[in-house]
């Protein structure tokens, strides 16, 4: 029950300061009960503010007896307690008096305010507590390369499971490496170069005109344009799918040019049995928008119940919020469906490639899809968007970069990041919409650090600078 939780706190002065530890934050209610129910709707923040932080609700006395009743909303919030204030140190005595909160930590008093305006002030309240902690990857393991796999320094990685995808965008090939259940060693590496694939399935896919490339094809050679370019990758358990653009002529605005055509590939891992779907490039109906929407091929993708989600971009100025299509496989094209709307469109989200407000989402794993430089993450599996703005400084735009994201339980998550040029690991609980711990990573210089991945939550794996190496590390 509610009543055995509840700690009944006496006072005789009401505006003494509290005792605070060295590493505490207390925060104090006043409740004024002669308000109406709504004024003090704040009490809902409670939920949303760390465990950690010491939580005291003023009731007057004359309510005492159903504090506990008026209070059983909350009985879930960690670390609350009541207290009570009599007739005659009643803070509510002045006339109109709305209820209030004492902030406190350390070093005294921080704040006071309203408590209508408790919502608004849970990132300030939350940050106040130090959940900061310093540790070190330790290496559990160390597993080298063959030789006949090298890699540039133009590489981008998508981990599922015990397999790895490599994208080297200069040599223009993928490598997917498979690893025992407990990353000691390499089991497979399967290789795919752009330059293995033949034309005659591009070709015959009914999206190009074959009359047309034949006419630009020496144009297409001597621009070395023949073979089709790998741009991203993503796993499943039995698959490797590659998005493609193979090298064509297309006309636009009635002029022809050398552009692309785009495909997806598949490859069964454990067969090696491959398909080649094609992708039109007339598909979004650019005429429902108030603006025209390109895919961004270089962008990573996911794929959710057999369904392929594309980034998309706006050729002008955002005023639309759309940043995601969704295609679907039929036959052998995968052709479009819908956008996906989402409810950002402010200019905090202002991204410096495109110079308009567009969320670039730029990462990927087979749970989650992110913005590299953006608060934005995608749950895959459930199609939540998550926004983290909350936990960030104002000036975050120039410090945030993301490199991989993990499930940690329902509530909870951690972020791979390198934010204000620090390497850390952050707990981040999706339903308070709290940074739970801060954890700064202590590594070797000679990582490629955008090869950090997760493995667990509290296990780790990079390449060293060569990509010669990879190593498997613990968080200590």
């Amino acid at each position: 029950m509610f009543l055995k939780k509840v700690i009944l706190i006496f006072f005789n002065l009401l505006l003494a300061l509290p005792v605070v530890s060295a590493n505490s934050v207390k925060l104090q209610i006043y409740l004024n009960t002669n308000q109406c129910v709504n004024c003090n709707i704040g009490l809902n923040a409670l939920h949303l503010i760390h465990e950690k932080i010491e939580k005291i609700v003023y009731f007057p006395k004359s309510n005492q007896s159903v504090s506990e009743e008026m209070m059983e909303p909350y009985k879930l919030v960690k670390n609350l307690k009541l207290a009570y204030f009599n007739t005659v140190n009643n803070p509510f005595n002045v006339v109109k008096k709305t209820s209030y909160c004492l902030l406190y930590d350390a070093s005294g008093k921080v704040d006071s305010f309203e408590l209508r305006l408790l919502f608004s002030k849970v990132g300030t309240i939350n940050g106040l507590l130090d959940i900061k902690e310093v540790k070190t990857l330790t290496l559990k393991n160390k597993i080298v390369l063959p030789d006949s796999l090298k890699f540039s320094d133009r590489i981008s990685f998508f981990k599922h499971k015990n397999r790895l995808s490599i994208c080297d965008y200069l040599t223009n090939k993928n490598v997917t490496l498979s690893f025992n259940a407990t990353f000691t060693a390499l089991n497979k590496a399967i290789q795919i170069k752009g330059s293995s694939f033949k034309p005659y399935p591009f070709l015959n896919s009914g999206i190009i005109d074959t009359a047309l490339y034949r006419y630009h094809y020496d144009d297409i050679k001597f621009l070395g344009k023949t073979k089709p370019e790998i741009n991203a990758s993503y796993l499943t358990d039995s698959s490797l799918y590659l998005f493609l653009t193979f090298p064509c002529a297309i006309t636009v605005n009635n002029q022809s040019g050398i552009g692309g055509a785009y495909f997806m590939y598949r490859k069964n891992l454990f067969t090696l049995k491959s398909e080649l779907f094609a992708i039109p490039d007339d598909v979004l109906p650019v005429k429902k928008f108030e603006q025209e929407y390109f895919v961004i091929n270089i962008n990573p993708f996911y794929i959710r119940d057999n369904k392929f989600y594309f980034t998309v971009y706006p050729d002008s100025t955002l005023k639309e919020n759309y940043f995601l299509s969704e295609y679907e496989k039929t036959g052998n094209r995968v052709v479009y469906r819908s956008v996906i709307n989402k409810t950002i469109s402010d200019s905090t989200y202002l991204n410096t490639d495109f110079g308009n407000t567009q969320i670039f989402l730029s990462g990927s794993n087979s749970s989650f899809f992110y913005a590299q430089y953006q608060p934005i993450i995608i749950d895959i599996k459930s199609n939540t968007f998550i926004n983290f703005k909350n936990i960030l400084g104002a000036d975050y735009e120039h410090k945030l970069l993301i490199r991989d994201v993990i499930e940690i339980s329902n509530d909870e998550i951690g972020i791979l990041v390198k934010y204000d040029g620090k390497e850390k690991k952050w707990v981040y609980n999706i339903k308070k919409n709290i940074l739970v711990l801060d954890t700064r990573l202590n590594m070797a210089n000679n990582l490629n650090k955008e090869s950090l991945k997760f493995i667990t939550p509290e296990s780790l794996m990079a390449f060293d600078e060569a990509n010669k190496h990879l190593f498997i590390y613990t968080i200590k």
